[in-house]
């Protein structure tokens, strides 16, 4: 039976190759320009992965106010703050898709909870309990 290869094997493959070709482009940049150009280079790259990364995060924070209209709850989704009240869109939007979901629906009510962090089996270094779609409490480990 054939073993299948893991992803993150299949990532760090990426990243050597990555890394492999910027050093073969770079010692070739460096002989054919010098070193001045080389550094130029590395710096201009480096400021458009900045820039694009804080053009992102305001395109997000604009999405955001237009979405909710209070720059308050804009803030926390931002900072990854968690509060009692917050409905289930807000707190997707602040932590993501939680890795698992445990689900109890009773007759008047329905109560999630939400994990994050899994630490293996069934633990995980953060549980928020969601009742009828907003945040009623959490438990971080």
């Amino acid at each position: 039976m054939a073993k299948r290869t893991n992803g993150s094997v299949i990532w760090l493959i990426v990243i050597l190759t990555v890394i492999g070709l910027a050093i073969v482009v770079g010692a070739t940049t460096v002989g054919a320009f010098g070193v001045l150009t080389a550094l130029a280079s590395v710096g201009g790259v480096i400021l458009m992965i900045v820039i694009a990364r804080l053009a992102a995060k305001r395109w997000r924070r604009a999405a955001l106010v237009a979405k909710y209209g209070d720059p308050q709850i804009v803030e926390r989704i931002m900072t990854k703050t968690i509060w009692v009240g917050q409905t289930s869109e807000q707190l997707r939007e602040s932590l993501g898709e939680p890795p698992d979901i445990d689900e109890k629906v009773l007759k008047t009510r329905k109560k999630q909870t939400w994990k994050y962090g899994h630490k293996g089996g069934d633990r995980y270094a953060l549980r928020i309990t969601v009742e009828d779609d907003a945040v009623a409490g959490w438990d971080e480990r």
